[in-house]
């Protein structure tokens, strides 16, 4: 990951279009697979440079998993696509606080 602020847009941008209603198995999956890779980004980049801060991880955790199990390649716990996208986005929000807390990086 070279920059914060781009890969926190890239997380949001996915949650966005994986909000849509519609998407076709290919639009999911790409989305998908593009959340698997930016979300392994970010654990890289919290266990290089945020001495593996665990809170962070889970919440990339959470992030993947719901953006997953909305777009039908994660288990959904009997939940529905809007519940999940709601805690994908809670997580989204988490991690984009305490990855840009006290002003050490802004995004």
């Amino acid at each position: 990951m070279n920059d914060l602020n781009f890969s926190l847009g890239v997380l949001e941008a996915i949650y966005n279009e994986a909000k849509r209603d519609g998407l076709s198995f290919g639009e999911c999956a790409g989305l998908y697979a593009a959340a698997r890779i930016q979300c392994e980004d970010f654990r890289r980049y919290i266990d290089s440079d945020r001495d593996g801060y665990g809170y962070a991880h889970e919440k990339v955790s959470q992030y993947q998993w719901h953006i997953g199990a909305a777009l039908g390649f994660d288990i959904t716990n009997g939940h529905d696509k809007a519940q999940h996208i709601g805690w994908a986005l809670s997580a989204f929000w988490t991690l984009r606080d305490v990855l840009t807390e006290n002003g050490r990086d802004e995004a």
